[in-house]
């Protein structure tokens, strides 16, 4: 009932979000639709320069290939030349992302790990900038349970919504999770079960305190509710309960900084902390709390912009990107003691540190909509006994803007 009073809120909440005017409209869209140059409107002060031989941003621009590549029509593009990010709105590009991390589990049920964690990663399809957008992610984590007699992947799909308030400084973005994954009802008599589970909202308010030709740096808060069901484990004749009442906080800082008219960094820095834990019960009775430990995750994604033309009505932009994600653990897991102290309900991995390669591609398919997508791959393998993180993983992001 909670989930469902929740939901409804916040669905009304955002399609009043969506129809709402925002004083920003006139610049953001300017900027955020590829203007001719990087004007006043956009950046006071943006310095200018003649344009190339050919007047199209693409790859023989800064190599001899013998030719240029084209893609389409060729009016009204961006100069080049010294000068910053060739096109402003190359700034609203999100960074992909990477992030999957471990939920506690019994150390006696199936050897399996929980349905998911409750905390989450800002970066994950964040735009540092405030955007109007609606959004959808999806990401296959490969190999992420394990369980007596083997392995399963994790499918994990995200609904979303930003909208930009007070001339485009703030947005509220909402981010509504499934995945199919662990089963939250388990019977372990029946053998180890997957299903699709709701997961918890996640609620991100941002606010931007740097924009110019050259740099951006946003903070925000990051807040995720306890909308996911409680997992209920049946062992036959005793049953473990960890109820979903935790509420995560993840203040962050994001950043982007112009290297040339090509090339620009994204980052992020967040750390995130469940303030209040989930309850443990056995057998109907609690017996402790389990909170999940706080993490500090560094991002840092480095973008070129390999062709733009916006004068073209399909596909003007491609970026290829890489990113390096780092997470650690900052505390110790918690333990809770479950049958009298012969089993245990915590991360079984203990302290992590999380190293992972992402390296994919933007293509603005229209004006308004963006495909991402990329390959994740371990850089540090971490494992405990048959316990081990994902073995890589697929992400698709698609951003509409409005």
């Amino acid at each position: 009932m909670k989930t469902r009073t929740l939901m409804n809120y916040l669905l009304a909440l955002t399609v009043v979000a969506a129809a709402a005017p925002s004083q920003a409209d006139a610049g953001w869209r300017h900027r955020g639709r590829g203007c001719p140059q990087p004007c006043q409107q956009c950046y006071p002060g943006a310095p200018t320069s003649p344009a190339d031989a050919d007047g199209v941003t693409d790859l023989g621009d800064d190599f001899d290939l013998g030719g240029d590549i084209d893609f389409g029509p060729q009016q009204n593009v961006i100069p080049m030349g010294e000068q910053p990010v060739t096109s402003p709105d190359a700034f609203a590009m999100n960074m992909i992302g990477d992030f999957y991390f471990p939920a506690g589990s019994e150390d006696d049920t199936f050897g399996a790990q929980g349905p998911g964690a409750h905390v989450f990663k800002v970066s994950d399809n964040g735009v540092v900038l405030p955007v109007d957008r609606v959004f959808f992610n999806y990401h296959h984590y490969h190999n992420a349970l394990y369980y007596d007699g083997g392995r399963t992947s994790v499918d994990r799909y995200t609904f979303g919504v930003e909208k930009t308030f007070f001339d485009g400084l703030t947005s509220l973005e909402v981010r509504i999770p499934f995945a199919h994954t662990a089963d939250t009802h388990q019977v372990t008599a029946n053998g180890f079960a997957t299903a699709t589970e709701f997961g918890n909202i996640q609620l991100i308010p941002k606010v931007l305190l740097v924009s110019n030709a050259y740099t951006n740096v946003a903070i925000g808060l990051g807040i995720g509710l306890p909308t996911s069901s409680d997992t209920y484990i049946d062992e036959g004749g005793a049953s473990t309960t960890i109820e979903s009442e935790s509420v995560v906080l993840v203040p962050f800082l994001g950043f982007n900084h112009s290297l040339s008219s090509r090339w620009w960094l994204t980052g992020y820095i967040q750390t995130a902390f469940d303030t209040n834990g989930n309850g443990i019960l056995e057998d109907g009775v609690r017996v402790g709390i389990y909170q999940e430990q706080t993490l500090l995750s560094l991002d840092l994604a480095l973008n070129y912009e390999l062709y733009f033309n916006p004068s073209a009505r399909y596909f003007r932009r491609i970026v290829p990107t890489v990113e390096l994600h780092y997470t650690t653990t900052l505390q110790s897991t918690d333990v809770v003691e479950l049958n009298g102290g012969g089993t245990s309900y915590s991360n079984q991995f203990g302290h992590l540190d999380i190293l992972n390669l992402t390296a994919g591609f933007h293509i603005d398919v229209t004006q308004l909509s963006r495909l991402s997508v990329a390959a994740v791959a371990p850089l540090r393998h971490e494992q405990t006994g048959d316990l081990r993180l994902p073995d890589s993983e697929i992400t698709v992001q698609f951003n509409r803007f409005f």
